[in-house]
């Protein structure tokens, strides 16, 4: 059976059942655990934490929804008992649900407080997010990106790229924007990173580059 149709399918299904009385009680509560600490986020790391927790779990719970398929788990077999492909449904559709949540949080420029002082500005403009991410606002990776604009065009690396622009220690931090790594190190999954850098353009007289700006509409788009 496929995954994606076994979802839509059993979905309303899943939805029905009861966290804390259906599902085991340590992972009820590990899971209302995480969604109580992003509801109540202050802090950047806090809602990174999360964001990291609810990725993994849709990863691990996804390959649990395969297996169970490949068991045939998915069938009610017993009277009175919740098929565990139901309730691993349940939480893969609770996790997705916190780690869109997350991510919409963390791109979200006043939601929380930052624990840097944002009026630091010296420390934010030594920071190899801030360095390496001004060379693709200005338009200076623009020559790197391969034709798809996903990735490094060859035979070019990050760290070819990195000694290009004279910031050798960035080099993972340039991978990551090229390849859209899904970590702090991607600016692009920063909303106040994105708009630190461009409030900098601005008052300098910066021009933005056109990818800079199409990248920044993609990542706006995802969580609209």
């Amino acid at each position: 059976m496929n995954l994606e149709k076994l979802i839509k399918e059993y979905q309303e299904q899943a939805l029905q059942i009861d966290l804390k009385k259906d599902v085991q009680r340590t992972v009820s509560n590990a899971f209302f655990g995480w969604k109580n600490l992003l509801d109540n986020a202050e802090f950047e790391n806090e809602v990174k934490q999360v964001l990291d927790v609810a990725e993994s779990a849709v990863t691990s719970i996804k390959n649990l929804l395969i297996k169970s398929i490949q068991n045939e788990s998915y069938k009610m077999t017993t009277i009175g008992r919740t098929p565990d492909f139901i309730i691993y449904l349940r939480m893969y559709l609770e996790y997705k649900e916190l780690y869109l949540n997350a991510y919409k949080k963390q791109n979200t420029k006043e939601a929380y407080k930052k624990i840097e002082n944002p009026g630091d500005a010296s420390k934010t403009y030594d920071k190899l997010w801030f360095k390496s991410g001004l060379f693709f606002a200005d338009g200076t990776m623009d020559q790197y990106w391969n034709k798809a604009l996903n990735g490094i065009k060859e035979p070019y690396s990050a760290p070819d790229v990195a000694d290009a622009v004279n910031l050798r220690t960035a080099d993972k931090y340039i991978l990551a924007v090229f390849n859209d790594y899904k970590t702090d190190k991607n600016l692009f999954n920063s909303m106040i990173k994105i708009n630190t850098i461009i409030d900098y353009c601005k008052d300098k007289g910066i021009t933005i580059s056109d990818v800079f700006t199409m990248k920044h509409q993609q990542k706006l788009n995802d969580y609209k």
